[in-house]
């Protein structure tokens, strides 16, 4: 069997990597820092929910919203008092657009 070198450079750059990421801090979102700092949240677990929480929320009354825009009811009738459906009548009559 052949003997199987690796070349040193790369084994290095990849634990340099592995050396960086784990040096590197996670960063908590600021809304999450905002609700545990408020006293909204409890912890940064809580605090992600509680923002799932919110976005659902939105995200269903904009539904609701877009819905009853597109499809509105068929009972929204306009009412029109009577006295100004005669009043209506008599302009037509005057100008002939109906007959009496």
């Amino acid at each position: 069997m052949e003997k199987i070198e690796f070349e040193q450079d790369n084994i290095n750059a990849v634990d340099e990597f592995k050396l960086k990421a784990n040096l590197k801090q996670r960063q908590v979102p600021a809304m999450v820092k905002f609700l545990v700092k408020t006293g909204i949240a409890k912890d940064e677990k809580t605090a992600k929910y509680f923002l799932i929480g919110i976005a659902a929320c939105s995200f269903i009354a904009s539904g609701i919203i877009f819905y009853f825009g597109l499809f509105p009811s068929k009972n929204n009738k306009i009412v029109i008092p009577p006295e100004i459906l005669l009043q209506q009548k008599k302009i037509m009559q005057e100008y002939q657009i109906i007959k009496q």
